[in-house]
């Protein structure tokens, strides 16, 4: 199949993929949901069994460390997350592991299906015999393989965890597996900024701009916390990193420069991709407070931008 015939089946079915670049971290140990709760924005610890929530990791600066979703289990704690900076996050989260018990180990022996669309649920179920219901941030087991259900795309979407040899039947049930370039036009399309590529420990939690998904104003102390209440108390941040629609088929190149009206520089692009349907592009891209709000018209270069809500 083409990009564009992939990019259809992900807005209208569904599309499977092999995430690029995002692994597993297990965390064992009985104080696991405590520690994780002490460095990340989310409220691990009011997590109930077997659903998981999105979260930064944060140092005490408030910078983001590290970004993905965790999920709570009976015996295990799992972090998803992109592998760009997770030896970092790794190292962090070590230096301050000195009497709690807590373990955790990248699991490389995993590998992940994505499946997204409007019938991803039941094309999910079918491939591994299941009839339990896949929830919106909840995960389920079924024998060796873990499903979790992320909509990382803005459209309902499971997370297929298992050995390559659980998961060969499952991508033969699934069929055709997108490519990366089809993965990268949806995640940009829908906003889900990438660790590294889009964000990084020089900007803040608050700053990222995923702040009802991500972050928790009523979860007790945690690393970070501090910076982020003030910036709560200010009201907005300097900067915030949003989603931008650009009109024609060529994606602004990264590092482009963003202007107002009147030409004053006022963001820069971190992302882009071409819609391979229409003609149009999208991108993610730093932008000034005052013209971060969705709908506000900018440009770039001679073409005009517009902020997506």
């Amino acid at each position: 199949m083409t990009i564009a015939q992939h990019f259809t089946n992900a807005k209208q079915t569904a599309a499977v993929f092999e995430p690029p670049n995002r692994v597993l971290v297990e965390f064992t140990g009985g104080d696991r949901a405590r520690f994780l709760h002490n460095f990340c924005t989310n409220d691990i610890q009011g997590l109930a069994v077997n659903t998981g929530c999105e979260v930064i990791f944060t140092n005490i600066k408030a910078r983001a460390m590290g970004y993905g979703f965790v999920f709570a289990g009976e015996t295990s704690h799992w972090l998803e997350t992109g592998t760009a900076g997770l030896d970092e996050l790794l190292k962090h989260l070590d230096k301050y592991l000195i009497t709690d018990d807590v373990e955790f180990k990248q699991r490389d022996d995993l590998q992940q299906l994505l499946v997204t669309g409007p019938d991803a649920i039941s094309q999910a179920a079918s491939a591994v015999q299941t009839t339990e219901a896949i929830n919106p941030l909840t995960q389920t087991s079924v024998g060796d393989l873990w499903l979790r259900r992320v909509d990382c795309f803005n459209e309902p979407g499971v997370l297929i965890a298992g050995s390559e040899a659980d998961l060969s039947s499952v991508r033969s049930a699934l069929g055709d597996v997108a490519g990366a370039d089809t993965y990268e036009a949806l995640r940009i399309e829908a906003g889900l900024p990438l660790y590294e590529t889009d964000f990084s420990a020089d900007h803040m939690a608050p700053e990222v701009g995923r702040n009802e998904k991500t972050i928790s104003y009523k979860k007790g102390c945690y690393l970070g916390q501090e910076p982020i209440a003030r910036l709560d108390a200010l009201g907005h941040v300097n900067k915030s990193l949003c989603g931008i629609e650009v009109v024609g088929a060529e994606p602004p190149v990264v590092g482009s420069k963003i202007t107002n009206t009147d030409g004053d520089e006022v963001g820069t692009v971190t992302s882009s991709a071409s819609d391979p349907i229409d003609a149009r592009c999208y991108g993610l891209a730093w932008l000034k407070y005052q013209f971060s709000s969705p709908g506000t018209e900018l440009r770039l270069g001679e073409k005009p931008v517009t902020v997506r809500g």
